[in-house]
């Protein structure tokens, strides 16, 4: 959705990423404004109510953009570690779990 794994280094043990070009730096900066600002000014507005309701639904989106951009990461670091014996071709393998596309 906004993420993007190329903008990450690889993924550590604990699954996190770690920005390695400024938009992923970006990324983080804007999702934590995204989700707290809104939540802060809520509060302050004596709406304590409709800042738990933003506070879960961004909370959320920025998770599940989070997990597709892992998904993203581990497909590209599980293509990486293919061994192509010959020249590659441009068929699409599937998996149960990944898409390989070859190299171009």
């Amino acid at each position: 959705m906004f993420g993007k794994a190329e903008w990450f280094g690889p993924l550590n043990e604990k699954k996190i990423l770690r920005p390695i070009t400024k938009q992923g730096t970006k990324y983080y900066g804007i999702w934590g404004g995204v989700i707290l600002l809104p939540t802060l000014l809520l509060i302050a507005s004596n709406s304590p109510f409709h800042a738990m309701i933003w506070l879960l639904a961004s909370t959320g989106t920025f998770a599940w953009d989070y997990r597709k951009t892992v998904h993203e990461k581990r497909e590209a670091e599980a293509y990486e570690k293919l061994y192509f014996i010959g020249e590659p071709s441009n068929d699409k393998v599937e998996t149960e779990r990944y898409v390989i596309r070859s190299r171009d």
